[in-house]
Order: structure tokens, then C-alpha cells, then sequence
């Protein structure tokens, strides 16, 4: 999941009900919100609602199932949220910032115990991890440099997971690494290879 987020995309709109994506094409399998129910784990967001909450129509997008994995609640509520939180403050000075989220791997465990799937007539897989990557500029127009700031976390998707997400900071390249993607692929390869080496604990 890909997505941008500055001031302007926060707001307060209240939260939608979690519904099947209408956009699907014919023939694809479609995840209901009830195939999470009594399932241990939480309808995670990949794109938080928090960041398109400037309007209703915004907002309701980030509650299809299509933006949602079966997430561990102390990782959802407490080191993921916290990372949430703190991408948005970032946008506070005017900067906006290029975020790319997702799932990895198969088996989560959640409130009872281990799992690799939940759904009831479709299967949902349970990831091991999710991930962040944030590219943070300061207004719209500017270009990468050496000295932007840069973020990623690597979560494992279980119960051990603190509020504090700085534990679980590591370099974009390591996510790169991880899951063979390569992010903001138009940042020149030789401000690309300099900043994602490093791995941020704060703004």
C-alpha cells in the first residue's frame, strides 16, 4: 500500500464501519469484515483512517478489507499505532512525507495463540511481520537529498510488541532486502544508497 500524507489530509472525520472493497474486479475473491470476527486478531490498517480523515469519502476507503491485514492487537494498538502517531506529527512543519506499508511472511500470533490463516469462507493469510518505509521532504516541490530524512520499522506480528516502536526501527535497505521491493525508485541511485543505509530512532 502506497500513499502521501500531509496536514491537509488530517482531520476529523469519524470512523467508517470495515466493509468489502466495491472496486474488486469480477472474479476476485472478496474478504469480508466478518471473517475477522472471534479470530484473535485485529483488522489492521495498512493506511491508517487517522491519515485520510479529511473527509468522509477519504476516509471510508481506508475501511475496505482491501487495506486491512489480521494484525496481533498489542501490534496493531501499541508499536504500530505509535509509529502511526508519529509519522503524522512529522507533517506538522509543512513536510510531506511518501509512505509505503505491507505484510510479510505467514504465521501471526494473536490473542489464542499462533495462527497462519483466519476467514471463515475465504482464507486470510496471518503475516509474521509487517513494515514501513517513510520518505519524508520538506514541502512538495523539493527534491531528495543525502540529508532527507528517511524511516522504516520491521514488526513481528505477535504479542510482544511495546507502545515504544524505536526497538523495532531498521534501514529502508534491510526492508528492501527483506521483501526484494525496491522503494522511491526515482530517487537518484546515488542519494537512494546514502540514505537508506541509515536507520532513524526519531524525526
Amino acid at each position: 500500500m502506497c500513499w502521501n500524507l500531509t496536514a491537509s489530509d488530517i482531520g476529523n472525520t469519524e470512523r467508517s464501519a470495515f466493509a468489502e472493497d466495491p472496486d474488486l474486479p469480477v472474479g476476485f475473491h472478496r474478504i469480508k469484515p466478518s471473517d475477522y470476527t472471534n479470530s484473535a486478531f485485529d483488522r489492521g490498517h495498512m493506511c491508517p483512517a487517522k491519515d485520510r480523515s479529511d473527509n468522509d469519502e477519504n476516509e471510508r476507503a481506508t475501511f475496505y478489507t482491501t487495506n486491512i491485514v489480521p494484525q496481533s492487537p498489542d501490534c496493531n494498538r501499541k508499536g504500530w499505532e505509535s509509529f502511526e502517531s508519529h509519522c503524522r506529527t512529522l507533517t506538522h512543519d509543512g513536510s510531506e512525507l511518501y509512505i509505503v506499508s505491507g505484510p510479510y511472511g505467514q504465521g501471526g500470533t494473536g490473542e489464542h495463540g499462533e495462527q497462519k490463516t483466519i476467514g471463515k469462507g475465504v482464507e486470510v493469510t496471518v503475516p509474521a511481520a509487517v513494515w514501513k518505509v517513510v520518505l519524508v521532504l520538506p514541502g512538495k516541490d523539493v527534491a531528495p537529498t543525502s540529508a532527507t530524512h528517511i524511516l522504516a520499522v520491521w514488526m513481528p506480528n505477535d504479542q510482544t510488541i511495546p507502545k515504544d516502536w524505536k526497538p523495532y526501527a531498521v534501514s529502508v535497505a534491510e526492508v528492501e532486502k527483506r521483501t526484494g521491493y525496491k522503494f522511491f525508485p526515482l530517487v537518484p541511485d546515488e542519494i537512494a544508497t546514502s540514505i537508506k543505509s541509515h536507520v532513524a530512532h526519531g524525526p
